[in-house]
């Protein structure tokens, strides 16, 4: 806490802009008696582990992790969040390079808007972050369940012995519960089968508290009461105790026509658990917005669907505890630059693997720069304005996006892209919109036109004329009116895009030095550098390419839009 290079810069902005308190509870064995972290954000509690009941340190940090009733009894709502989500001392990333580090980027800065888009929007008592589906927590298992992070730890612990105080007993408690699935399977019994069958894993760095009830209260303090038995009884990996948990307090995952496959659906949607009376208690995010994928904040749900904040004069209380660390973010030089890149089509076209490594990365891995990925794609077909041309008849998908060019189920695309965004922590994911089709029939603007355009000619097409005029022949005509239906589409999706980086922006305080709008199926052949760009700022404010190469050449009034800021 003394060590400014720990703490990130998103607490301090949480405390300045929104009232946040942090505690975080430490020891002081060098006898320092500070109050607050090196960068005021966070409030001190010291803690004499003299008087504490294990001689592990990490069994004593799930007093604190699992008691906010005792606590904060004063608190409306707390949030808990290891201390491995704030930012980390460079040399603990060189000392293990061989640890995933959490990133603080995608953290949330408004804690209050987080409450209201987990636990508020669900109706529940505390809220968890879905366990994701990755090597570090699974393995190359296909499934994120118990098993496949039982076998995680066993795996991590011969090389990181301090992973646990007890590896052997973590090993055993894998196996009870095991049997303890099995044997419900076999003997039918509905409840525990239920629950074990749906995988409650959770990632528990990051908690979300509703103490505002006495219902809550009650369940809140009754949860973590079970949970310290599990971890006093067995390991002190509570991620493996807590499928245990959750049983022991006779949840079931709440029923969802949403649902069609239970099985494989509820580890990628955010799900609910309702006791025997069908009060929703518990939620758990979907494990795409983990914070591995850099994006936590704006992925939890769309900030145009949570509601109204709570007063100003409530607080979120948040708690941390020094239990782990995390990847620092890739150097920044002294010319930092902010940039949105904004992609919007279908996803038949969309191409992303050369986004990634040719555009993506050179701006922030060679330049050093934060980039924001905002994306809006449909699935449903659309008419294209060369329909007839052959080579409409060959077209590609990115395999990395729609593997055997098939389209799974969109929240699987939305946990790929989110995967491949992230990776190397090279970006973060501003807002990710997968929909079956945009809706540009119902938009006021377009049906006033339309009305116009009707009065005029009211034997054509009402989208004949506009943005396109083309009415060379009815050929020409037919194909310019679907061309421009699907420019609508295209530029309504992107004014979307626009509108969340502008919520981003109101949200977490910053301002966006460039914005890049890219076509869904443009191919990077090469590094981009936006360096240029900067320097012919006073040249001009937008910037479009030019297109030599085409044969014929492009007349002066063209422009090449696959890309442009």
């Amino acid at each position: 806490m003394h060590d400014p290079s720990y703490i990130g810069s998103h607490n301090k902005k949480a405390v300045d802009r929104h009232g946040t308190c942090f505690f975080q509870f430490v020891t002081d064995l060098e006898g320092h008696n500070d109050t607050h972290s090196i960068d005021g954000s966070q409030i001190l509690i010291v803690v004499d582990t003299t008087r504490m009941p294990y001689n592990n340190n990490r069994r004593n940090t799930k007093l604190f992790k699992f008691n906010p009733v005792l606590l904060f009894p004063w608190a409306e709502r707390v949030v808990r969040q290891d201390a491995k989500l704030l930012r980390p001392r460079m040399a603990d990333y060189f000392q293990h390079p061989e640890v995933d580090w959490p990133s603080e980027e995608g953290m949330p800065i408004d804690y209050h808007l987080h409450f209201n888009r987990t636990v508020q929007r669900f109706g529940t008592c505390v809220s968890f972050m879905g366990l994701p589906h990755d090597h570090h927590a699974v393995l190359y298992s296909k499934r994120v369940d118990l098993k496949a992070h039982c076998a995680t730890i066993a795996e991590a612990g011969i090389d990181r012995p301090a992973l646990s105080d007890g590896l052997d007993t973590v090993s055993a408690q894998c196996s009870i519960y095991s049997k303890l699935y099995e044997e419900t399977e076999t003997n039918n019994s509905t409840h525990k089968s239920r629950v074990f069958h749906t995988n409650p894993m959770v990632d528990t760095a990051f908690i979300v508290w509703d103490m505002r009830s006495e219902t809550c209260r009650t369940f809140n303090g009754n949860f973590g009461c079970l949970w310290l038995n599990e971890i006093h009884c067995y390991s002190d990996r509570d991620q493996v105790s807590f499928p245990q948990v959750v049983v022991s307090s006779g949840l079931e995952l709440a029923s969802s026509s949403s649902y069609s496959d239970r099985t494989a659906a509820m580890e990628l949607r955010d799900r609910v658990y309702v006791n025997s009376d069908n009060v929703p208690l518990l939620h758990i995010i979907k494990r795409s917005c983990h914070w591995y994928y850099r994006s936590m904040s704006r992925c939890v749900s769309n900030y145009r669907e949570e509601a109204d904040r709570p007063a100003s004069s409530s607080r979120t209380t948040t708690t941390t505890t020094t239990d782990g660390k995390n990847k620092p973010p890739i150097k920044q030089g002294d010319t930092t630059l902010r940039v949105a890149v904004m992609v919007a089509g279908t996803l038949q076209r969309y191409m992303l693997d050369s986004t990634v490594k040719q555009l993506i990365s050179p701006m922030v891995r060679t330049e050093g720069n934060i980039v924001d990925y905002y994306v809006s794609v449909t699935t449903a077909s659309t008419t294209p304005y060369r329909l007839d041309n052959l080579y409409m008849k060959h077209i590609q998908p990115d395999p990395i996006v729609l593997q055997n060019g098939l389209i799974p189920d969109p929240i699987i695309i939305e946990e790929r892209i989110r995967k491949c965004i992230a990776l190397e922590g090279l970006a973060s994911v501003g807002e990710l919109i997968i929909q079956d089709q945009i809706d540009i029939d119902s938009n006021p603007l377009l049906s006033a036109r339309r009305e116009m355009a009707l009065m005029d000619h009211p034997y054509e097409d009402p989208d004949l004329r506009f943005p396109i005029l083309d009415t060379r022949s009815k050929e020409i005509g037919r194909r310019t009116a679907n061309a421009n239906r699907n420019l609508l589409r295209l530029y309504l999706a992107m004014q979307t895009l626009w509108q969340s980086a502008v919520g981003r922006e109101a949200e977490e305080g910053f301002r966006y030095d460039f914005v890049l709008f890219v076509r869904d199926n443009a191919l990077w052949l090469d590094d981009f550098r936006l360096k240029p760009y900067v320097s012919r700022l006073p040249q001009g404010d937008v910037f479009v390419p030019r297109c030599d190469a085409r044969d014929p050449p492009m007349e002066r009034r063209e422009l090449n839009d696959h890309f442009g800021r």
